[in-house]
């Protein structure tokens, strides 16, 4: 496994946010190291027992070829922060993301936009808001 590939996997394990994903970066020094390290080797990163046990089972189970194919069925790329395409306005934030999901032209990112952001559940109000903005 590239290392590309190692931290989109990294990505896909729900208890690895942005926060605690940058930090076992930093520690271990790439992605690949991340997904090889052994139980020895995490728990000196101060990952609690239980997270590093939900982890290793999760490897155990996890299938690369599926969840790659699966990506490609649905035409998501996957465009990590080390990659030339990495939107540049992105690059210049903070907390900028690891990697983005994305169907369609990363290009629509290069030109001025707006997020909406919240809950999975809209609300009829919140709705109607976002489709105003649209307009």
């Amino acid at each position: 496994m590239n290392d590309k590939e190692a931290l989109i996997t990294l990505s896909s394990f729900a208890s690895f946010g942005p926060v605690r994903l940058k930090l076992l970066l930093e520690y271990f020094g790439n992605a690949a190291k991340v997904w090889t390290a052994s139980h020895q080797e995490l728990e000196t990163t101060g990952l609690s027992p239980q997270l590093i046990k939900n982890f290793l089972r999760y490897k155990q189970k996890f299938s690369k070829m599926n969840y790659f194919d699966r990506l490609k069925r649905g035409n998501v790329r996957v465009v990590t922060i080390y990659d030339a395409d990495y939107p540049s306005r992105l690059l210049s934030l903070q907390d900028k993301p690891i990697l983005l999901y994305i169907k369609g032209s990363v290009d629509i990112l290069e030109k001025p936009t707006i997020a909406v952001i919240g809950t999975r559940e809209m609300s009829f109000y919140g709705r109607k808001k976002t489709e105003e903005f649209k307009q």
